[in-house]
């Protein structure tokens, strides 16, 4: 018997970003849904409980920044990665302390937005590492690091 995928909501207010996630994700992971703002971003993660939900910064309604809190504020315990194209360190910063797990660049999400599921449970996440330009953003989503996320975190 084969476990289920993990699955994963997407929020981002541009088509073309939204079906390109879909596809560099479908393969390992359950598509719960798909959205194009933030309020409506929020609304999904309560009704759908995505383990691992990728959101843009910039969307309308409600920033992605702004989802985030209101996600934690409810208790929501889905694991939150940002994808954005704001390199900017004041940024990411500003997404780990509003709760984010982490944070991705969309000009190197084909590269650097590697969530797996190898073993995947209630208690152990996908894993996620991001570059942001020159530096490495490691954020631990899985409670089993592999050698190769142990090699990254080295490297930091």
């Amino acid at each position: 018997m084969s476990q289920a995928k993990p699955s994963v909501l997407l929020a981002d207010d541009h088509p073309a970003i939204l079906d390109k996630l879909s596809q560099l994700l479908s393969h390992d992971f359950e598509i719960a849904g798909a959205v194009s703002d933030g309020a409506a971003a929020v609304a999904a993660v309560a009704r759908l409980h995505p383990d691992i939900a990728v959101m843009d910064i910039s969307m309308p309604v409600m920033d992605g920044i702004q989802a985030m809190r209101e996600i934690r504020k409810m208790g929501l315990d889905s694991k939150i990665v940002v994808l954005s194209a704001l390199d900017d360190p004041a940024f990411v910063t500003c997404t780990f302390e509003s709760g984010g797990d982490g944070y991705v660049l969309k000009s190197r999400m084909n590269s650097d937005l590697v969530l797996r599921s190898a073993k995947f449970s209630l208690d152990a996440y996908s894993s996620l590492v991001a570059k942001s330009g020159q530096n490495l953003i490691w954020r631990n989503i899985n409670s089993n690091n592999s050698a190769r996320e142990k090699a990254v975190q080295e490297e930091l």
